[in-house]
C-alpha cells in the first residue's frame, strides 16, 4: 500500500507528500524502491545534490541497478552544468545491466520515464519484459493513461487479469477506474473505488478519485460530502480543498466561503508542499477561470501565481498566466 501511495501521489505531482510518505517507510528499514522514488522527489522539489546521492547510495545494489543509472542520467542532464562523464558512465551501466536486471528495476525505470513524459523509453523498457507480471501489467496500464494510447477492451481485459491475481492491488484497482473513467463508465468506475474505500478503510486517494469522479457525473452534493469525510479524516487535505474551493465558485458563486476556503489552501500548501510551484499555479489557474471576475477571489489566485514565480522566476507559463490574470 506505501508504493501504491507514492505512485498516486507522483501522478498527482504531490513532491513533498512523495517525500514524507518516503521518509515514513523508510524508518522502518530500507527498501530500495522507496530510496529510489525518494529521490526523485528530492529531483522535484529541487535537490539534485539530494537526489543524486541517494540513488548513488543505491546504484551498486544489482537488483536495482539499471532503474538508478537511468534515473542518474535524466538528472545529471538537468544540471546547470551537465556532468558529461557521469552522464557517459551512467549510459554504459544502464546498456549493461538491462538484459539482467529483474523485472522490479525495469518496472521502476520505465514508471521514472512515464512520469517525466518519456514514453518512447518508457513503452522500449515494459516491452523488453518478458512474460511480465500482473504489477508490471498494471504499470504498464498507467502507461497507456498517461500517454493517451488506451485501447479500452484490451486494457480492460488486461487490468482484469491483474487484479485476478492480485484483488487487492491498490494501483491496480486505481488503474481499473481510471480506465473505466477514460471510457466515460463512470457507474462503473464509482463502484471500483467505493469497492476499493471499503477494502482499504480511510483511504484517503480512493476517497479524492472518487470526489472528482462525483463532479463528472453532475452529482454535487455527494462530491462535496465526500470532500468533508476526506476533511475529518485530514483538516489540510490538499485535493478535498481544491475540489470544495471549486465547487463553492463553480456551482454555488459563494465567494466568502470560497475565500475561507482558498486561505485554509495556501496554509495547507505551506505545511504539506511548501516547494511546489507548479501546484500554486494550476490550482491558481482553475480557481481563476470560475471567479467570475471577481477581484477578492483574483487577489488570492494571483497571490499563489506571485509564490510560484518566487520559486520558479523564469517559467513563462506562470508569467504569461499573470498577466492573464491581471487584465
Amino acid at each position: 500500500q506505501t508504493l501504491a501511495s507514492v505512485h498516486y501521489y507522483m501522478r498527482e505531482g504531490l513532491w513533498h507528500s512523495v517525500l514524507f510518505t518516503c521518509n515514513q517507510e523508510l524508518q522502518r528499514g530500507q527498501d530500495l524502491q522507496i530510496v529510489f522514488w525518494r529521490a526523485f522527489s528530492y529531483f522535484k522539489e529541487g535537490n539534485l545534490s539530494d537526489a543524486i546521492r541517494d540513488l548513488e547510495s543505491i546504484q551498486e545494489r544489482r537488483e536495482f541497478q539499471f532503474a538508478a543509472a537511468c534515473a542518474l542520467i535524466y538528472f545529471h542532464s538537468q544540471c546547470t552544468v551537465p556532468d558529461q562523464d557521469a552522464i557517459d558512465y551512467y549510459t554504459n551501466v544502464a546498456k549493461e545491466t538491462e538484459g539482467m536486471a529483474p523485472e522490479k528495476s525495469h518496472i521502476a525505470a520505465a514508471t521514472f520515464y512515464t512520469l517525466i513524459g518519456d514514453y518512447t523509453m518508457a513503452k522500449r523498457i515494459f516491452k523488453n519484459i518478458h512474460s511480465p507480471s500482473s504489477r508490471a501489467i498494471i504499470m504498464i496500464v498507467w502507461l497507456e493513461v498517461a500517454s493517451g494510447s488506451l485501447d479500452k477492451n484490451s486494457t480492460l481485459e488486461r487490468i482484469e487479469r491483474a487484479l485476478k491475481d492480485e484483488p487487492k492491488n491498490l494501483d491496480g484497482l486505481f488503474a481499473k477506474a481510471k480506465v473505466f473513467e477514460k471510457s466515460r463508465q463512470f457507474k462503473n468506475a464509482l463502484d471500483v473505488l467505493n469497492e476499493t474505500s471499503v477494502m482499504y478503510k480511510k483511504c484517503i486517494p480512493a476517497l479524492a478519485e472518487k470526489a472528482k469522479l462525483l463532479i463528472l457525473m453532475n452529482e454535487w452534493e455527494q462530491s462535496l460530502d465526500t470532500v468533508k469525510k476526506i476533511l475529518s479524516l485530514d483538516q489540510l487535505n490538499i485535493e478535498a480543498l481544491r475540489i470544495w474551493i471549486f465547487l463553492l465558485l463553480a456551482r454555488e458563486a459563494n465567494h466568502k466561503t470560497a475565500q475561507e476556503k482558498i486561505s485554509d489552501l495556501m496554509r495547507s500548501f505551506d505545511v504539506n508542499e511548501p516547494k511546489n510551484p507548479d501546484l500554486y499555479f494550476k490550482c491558481s489557474q482553475l480557481f481563476a477561470r470560475v471567479a467570475g471576475g471577481r477581484e477578492d477571489i483574483l487577489s488570492q489566485t494571483i497571490a499563489m501565481l506571485n509564490k510560484s514565480q518566487s520559486m520558479s522566476p523564469m517559467n513563462s507559463d506562470y508569467i504569461c498566466e499573470l498577466g492573464y490574470q491581471y487584465t
